[in-house]
């Protein structure tokens, strides 16, 4: 990316750059949702560091987000940023919640994310545990977190 790249631009760049890819950030063979979220904020240039185990331990506790410039925002009929971290609890089938980053263009009723490991949870970052785009209703989502700049 080049210095003189707008905020759309960038983050737009990034997503394209990931789409249908997997990332392993934490390089240890499991494909997690956690893994895009981590990558993404590290690409972006702003790193968070682990989520503890899961998604729902992260959010309960924030410990990915100590000491960054993230801050966390309540899900209250609010819209988030595209490049926000957004957290969901999610089904039965999955007890360690769910994280994406949000998308462009999300609204007051649909909720547009990038995710990794939302299709099946197999953990292999093949099609539809790839990284894709989804769109979501905000049923489950009980918030994000954002970068202050």
């Amino acid at each position: 990316a080049t210095l003189y790249m707008t905020k759309f631009q960038q983050i737009t760049d990034i997503f394209n750059k990931w789409i249908w890819k997997k990332s392993d950030f934490d390089k240890n063979g499991s494909i997690q949702c956690v893994d895009w979220s981590r990558e993404f904020a590290n690409e972006i240039g702003s790193p968070i560091g682990t989520f503890s185990w899961s998604a729902l331990n992260c959010w309960n506790t924030g410990s990915a987000f100590t000491g960054t410039k993230w801050k966390r925002v309540k899900y209250m009929w609010n819209v988030p940023t595209a490049w926000d971290i957004l957290f969901f609890v999610f089904t039965p089938n999955n007890t360690y919640w769910h994280t994406s980053v949000a998308d462009w263009w999300c609204s007051k009723t649909i909720l547009l994310s990038v995710e990794q490991n939302g299709g099946k949870w197999q953990w292999q970052g093949t099609w539809t545990d790839a990284i894709r785009r989804k769109k979501w209703d905000y049923k489950g989502c009980l918030g994000w977190f954002t970068l202050e700049t």
